[in-house]
């Protein structure tokens, strides 16, 4: 088996529509192509050897894909200690980003992208063993991960060339390329995934594990987790592609159809007992780190130690290490943490004696000694306090630690994040009660078939987008929720979380994770809007499709911050609300959010919105608006 390698350089850039010429962006040093012009991969080591190689290239965009994400977003702010790179992306000066700036260096997408086409074009198909194509999974992998990757660089650069061959010599470089957006580049993407979408991904059994130069142990990985389901990869296409009805099924058919549940968990933030004594025994901030195997689905393995290979930074950036003298760079924005704040925590309190049930509120005012306000999944995952040091010229006395870190393992999807993605669809898709009910309730037979929270109507729409939410249907249907309380019967003695805890298969909304039990929440409704004319059934029903959306939103950024979707996450929502009013995108929308970062409230009347960045950041929403992107070389 030659070694094989494709060595690329980015020289220069494109233009700012139609087509480019590859030359212009790439450069192929033909002397380090060693692969035969008839060579196909047809043996399974070379299969192999090939995905893991791009697997590896992968590692390269890991860490700015969440960087990327989280300082255009609304999340997160620098503290004085982060380096110029972070800087300038948290200032949105794209068009004069430093070209040494290490978040900003589009070959290496590139480099993802053409080890796929390079794979996807010899890989050979045709190959039957037992009646088994044999090399037809890791062919559908390499399509997602290239899939996956153009994803990432429309979100970073806005238009990219879209290269569908391998450019292995100048002549091929030379081609003209079109320049393709997000949504274009899903559009394109999708056909070639969809007749794969029931395939399982490879095996390859356990991969790594073992003890590092330093005498630690590197994490071992379940070949089975390095690649993305093809579910989930299709779903998110036809999400960036606005066809939100097989964006849902794709989401749907994934977490109905699994071999294992998939469950939102038990794991929420709650403490031994309701006068919450002990935020360290949380059980939220546990399934983060080295305990993933609940709620991930899949990752990009990163190397322990640097002679390896590519090495995470993330933790160095969100916490304090010895490796940064205790300096973190980035921590909570005012809007998150007023997200969070603004969050009612309720839960539902059985008295031993009488068994008698009542909804009890935590009121912040009781909890601020501890910070413990609204929804506690911050609180869980981002701890912050000062130690003291005598070197303090050296040291930092504040001290961060981001629980969601795991620097050997950067997660692509979980399963609550799956669930929001199918909220989102569902909403858009017109059935914005089961959208409303994923976020309070959780979807399973017992909650689809109430009327009071999915009404007959939305059902028998429902039927007709070919989204079953009938609960006599087994093979689409949601694990069985334990957490509604009508339905709980605790013996004396007991408290709610150990009895939840008891039935690790359940389904509960995705916001009871921070506040409760929030199916019993009275405050936390969905918006009917009595106010608009009921004849006008249209109005209403947008109305309470853009109200629910700003929900889940707003539970995106509760239960996914610092985990690199956010900006992705606002300019998605953003396309959507253009599409009602027939726009590329609502700008304001983002704008504003973008701008309120700093604030207690995304709102231009508060003290701290930004209205110089705003003003950047707006626009008439009728193309894509290039301040929201860094630029390729020559569009700098």
């Amino acid at each position: 088996m030659k070694t094989k390698s494709i060595i690329f350089s980015a020289l220069a850039a494109v233009a700012a529509a139609g087509f480019v010429s590859c030359s212009d962006l790439l450069s192929v040093d033909s002397k380090t192509v060693m692969y035969e012009e008839d060579n196909t991969l047809s043996h399974a080591t070379d299969t192999v050897y090939s995905v893991m190689g791009i697997i590896k290239q992968m590692q390269k965009i890991a860490d700015r894909t969440v960087i990327l994400n989280e300082m255009r977003g609304d999340l997160v702010t620098t503290t004085d200690y982060a380096t110029d790179d972070i800087r300038e992306l948290y200032d949105f000066n794209f068009g004069s980003l430093s070209s040494k700036n290490k978040y900003d260096q589009p070959v290496d997408y590139y480099s993802v992208i053409n080890n796929c086409n390079f794979y996807l074009s010899r890989a050979d198909t045709t190959y039957v063993r037992n009646h088994e194509n044999v090399f037809l999974r890791e062919y559908v992998a390499v399509l997602s991960f290239r899939a996956w990757t153009y994803l990432q660089m429309a979100i970073t650069y806005g238009k990219v060339p879209f290269i569908e061959e391998p450019i292995l010599s100048g002549d091929e470089a030379e081609k003209d390329y079109p320049m393709l957006d997000v949504k274009q580049i899903a559009q394109r993407l999708i056909p070639a995934l969809e007749p794969y979408r029931k395939l399982k991904s490879p095996m390859y059994g356990s991969l790594g594990g073992g003890t590092n130069g330093d005498g630690s142990s590197s994490e071992s990985h379940s070949s089975e987790d390095l690649f993305i389901p093809v579910r989930l990869i299709l779903g998110d296409l036809y999400l960036w592609a606005e066809d939100y009805v097989n964006a849902a099924l794709c989401y749907h058919e994934f977490l109905t159809l699994n071999t294992a549940p998939v469950p939102t968990t038990t794991n929420h933030v709650g403490w031994q007992d309701k006068d919450f004594v002990d935020l360290g025994q949380d059980t939220y901030s546990t399934m983060f780190g080295s305990n993933l195997k609940e709620n991930w689905i899949c990752y990009i393995p990163m190397e322990s130690e640097e002679y390896n290979g590519i090495v995470s930074d993330l933790e160095n950036i969100f916490c304090s290490t010895e490796d940064n003298y205790y300096f973190y760079q980035l921590t909570r924005s005012q809007a998150l943490t007023s997200l969070a704040a603004k969050q009612k925590y309720c839960y539902h309190d059985v008295n031993p004696n009488t068994h008698v049930s009542s909804i009890v509120y935590v009121d912040p005012d009781l909890q601020t000694e501890k910070m413990l306000k609204g929804d506690l999944r911050l609180q869980s995952v981002l701890t912050e306090k000062t130690e003291f040091s005598k070197e303090t010229s050296r040291y930092s006395d504040s001290r961060q630690t981001l629980k969601k870190i795991n620097p050997e393992k950067i997660c692509l999807y979980r399963n609550d994040l799956v669930f929001l993605r199918l909220a989102e669809a569902l909403n858009r898709a017109g059935l914005p009660q089961t959208a409303f009910a994923i976020l309070k309730y959780g979807l399973c037979k017992t909650n689809i078939d109430n009327n009071d929270i999915i009404n007959q109507e939305e059902k028998d729409y429902a039927k007709t987008l070919g989204l079953s939410l009938d609960p006599a249907d087994e093979k689409l249907v949601f694990n069985e929720n334990v957490f509604m309380p009508a339905e709980i019967d605790v013996a004396v003695g007991a408290t709610l979380p150990s009895y939840i805890e008891t039935n690790r298969y359940n389904t509960m909304g995705i916001h009871s994770r921070g506040c409760g039990d929030a199916a019993v929440d009275t405050s936390y409704v969905f918006p009917h809007h009595a106010e608009i004319d009921s004849t006008n059934l249209a109005a209403r029903k947008l109305a309470q499709i853009r109200d629910v959306e700003i929900m889940i939103s707003d539970e995106m950024a509760l239960e996914t911050c610092f985990e690199g979707y956010r900006f992705a996450d606002l300019y998605r929502v953003a396309m959507h609300r253009g599409e009602d009013n027939g726009l590329y995108s609502d700008d304001e929308f983002l704008a504003t959010r973008v701008a309120s970062r700093g604030a207690a409230f995304a709102d231009p009347a508060d003290a701290d919105f930004d209205a110089v960045l705003f003003d950047k950041l707006n626009g008439d929403g009728s193309k894509l608006n290039p301040n929201w992107f860094l630029r390729l070389p020559d569009m700098k």
